[in-house]
């Protein structure tokens, strides 16, 4: 599936207060030796999650010791999960990850490892209220991206005028005057 399609149907999922202000895009490097590319999240315009090939590349540079092939292959799979679990994942893997969860219940998409495919249920239409004050309990352990995604569907949130739903971020209470008769 090409990435413009891709991207169009993970959009639409997105609850009606987040279209048009939460953007998933990608990039490829064409200039790079290999070609490889970054993923990322957008926010109002502020890039809120990334992930690429070259800083997964970096965190496990530094993750495994400096003994050149002295590493096992287990190590090195428990360190590339470790990676994923905190946001590290070339974008072929998220990509592959995006379009597998067309297909995902909203409960599976919450379940996984990736924290971008995690964040963009929290953003899906499908997760409810509910939903969201079960994640609420342990939302402090969760990755960042998620937590921000959160942040903005939490229930209990005041209505601003003109919006209904949970999904409008307002500071203070808003007061709606009856209109005159």
């Amino acid at each position: 599936m090409q990435w413009s399609k891709l991207k169009q149907l993970i959009e639409l999922r997105f609850v009606e207060e987040m279209k048009g202000r939460a953007l998933i895009q990608v990039t490829r490097y064409r200039k790079a030796h290999d070609d490889e590319g970054e993923i990322w999240l957008t926010l109002d315009g502020k890039k809120i999650y990334g992930a690429s090939y070259y800083q997964k590349a970096k965190e496990r540079r530094l993750a495994l010791p400096a003994d050149n092939g002295a590493v096992s292959a287990d190590d090195r799979e428990a360190t590339d999960r470790q990676l994923a679990e905190r946001g590290f994942e070339d974008q072929y893997v998220l990509q592959r990850a995006l379009f597998l969860s067309l297909s995902e219940s909203i409960e599976q998409m919450l379940a996984s490892h990736h924290p971008l495919i995690r964040a963009l249920a929290v953003l899906d239409r499908r997760c409810g209220e509910r939903r969201l004050a079960k994640l609420a309990v342990d939302i402090e352990s969760e990755h960042e991206v998620v937590r921000r995604a959160h942040a903005l569907r939490r229930p209990g949130r005041q209505k601003a005028p003109g919006q209904s739903g949970a999904d409008t971020v307002s500071s203070t209470p808003v007061t709606i005057d009856s209109p005159s008769p």
